[in-house]
C-alpha cells in the first residue's frame, strides 16, 4: 500500500505487476475511484518511453469541490 500524506491520505494498492508495468487501484477513502497503469518500453540503447493511463473518477460529489 502506498500512502500520500497531503491534504488527504490517498491510499492505493498495487494489483498487478509485470516486468514493464504495474497497476495501482485506489482504496476506500481516496478522492478518486479507479486504476492507474504505469508502463515503459525501450526505444533504443538509452531511450525509454513511459506511459501513464488513468481510468478514474471522483469517488463522491464532495470530492468534486475545488479548493
Amino acid at each position: 500500500m502506498l500512502r500520500i500524506n497531503r491534504p488527504w491520505n490517498g491510499s492505493v494498492r498495487v494489483i498487478e505487476c509485470s516486468p514493464n508495468s504495474f497497476i495501482f487501484q485506489t482504496l476506500e477513502g481516496h478522492l478518486e475511484a479507479g486504476q492507474i497503469t504505469f508502463s515503459y518500453s525501450s526505444l533504443g540503447k538509452d531511450d525509454y518511453t513511459l506511459t501513464v493511463e488513468s481510468l478514474a473518477r471522483c469517488r463522491d460529489p464532495l470530492s468534486k469541490i475545488q479548493l
